[in-house]
């Protein structure tokens, strides 16, 4: 394996732990109380490790749900029953709650 896709896989990693830490640790904690500190050590990362992926916690959670913001948005858009359309979006957020 190439150096370049072990540090890809690397990354890859880090940033998965970093954003399932955080998940982890919003299910008992606001957002605004969160350190850097605090997640990094659940995640069993380095600061620089975050910094050198995120710049802030909303971005970790930006880039872990704009897509899928997107798919249930582009899932549902061509839809023709506004009734399904409604049904889908409140299963998609009861889920992600």
């Amino acid at each position: 394996m190439a150096a370049t896709d072990h540090a890809q896989i690397i990354k890859k990693d880090t940033k998965e732990w970093i954003t399932i830490a955080l998940l982890e640790l919003l299910r008992t904690n606001r957002i605004s109380e969160l350190k850097i500190s605090e997640l990094v050590r659940t995640a069993g990362v380095s600061r620089m490790a975050f910094y050198r992926n995120y710049e802030s916690l909303k971005q970790v959670l930006m880039e872990y749900y704009e897509p899928k913001f997107a798919d249930i948005f582009n899932k549902i858009a061509n839809k023709k029953n506004h009734e399904q359309k409604i049904r889908d979006l409140t299963s998609f957020f009861s889920n992600i709650l």
